[in-house]
């Protein structure tokens, strides 16, 4: 009788333990199941972001690509592949660099070059034009 006994306990035990391993196999389904819903979310909401920093960051490329192309020779195909960055520093330089003047050796070369032309429209503060005595 008491083998009997301990062998019912034994069996009892067991299926207390299998009862629990099964509980705990049908959690962690559920919980396999709700991290692959999250992770597909979580892949939608970066995807998401990613398109709405793609048109933040062209709202911020477009003045300066449009202030370069302006004030410069760059075409717009090879401002397009810039960074932000590199954009923001081509307009800084852009923004200190000074514009000949008059007394500037590189406008002096231009200017008598065109003075050499016919019909040259520089002119000097006189009227007449540069490179003219």
């Amino acid at each position: 009788m008491p083998e009997e006994k301990k062998d019912q306990e034994q069996g009892h035990v067991n299926q207390i333990a299998l009862d629990t391993i099964q509980s705990i196999t049908a959690r962690l389904t559920v919980a396999q199941d709700a991290i692959k819903i999250k992770d597909g979310q979580i892949a939608d909401f970066a995807e998401k972001l990613k398109q709405a920093n793609d048109v933040i960051e062209g709202f911020e490329r477009a003045p300066l690509i449009l202030d370069i192309t302006n004030r410069s020779s760059i075409p717009i195909e090879e401002l397009s592949k810039k960074t932000t960055a590199e954009l923001k520093n081509m307009l800084d330089t852009l923004n200190t660099a000074k514009a000949p003047t008059a007394n500037s050796v590189r406008f002096q070369v231009n200017a008598d070059a065109q003075s050499k032309t016919a019909d040259s429209p520089l002119l000097n503060l006189f009227g007449k034009k540069l490179g003219e005595k």
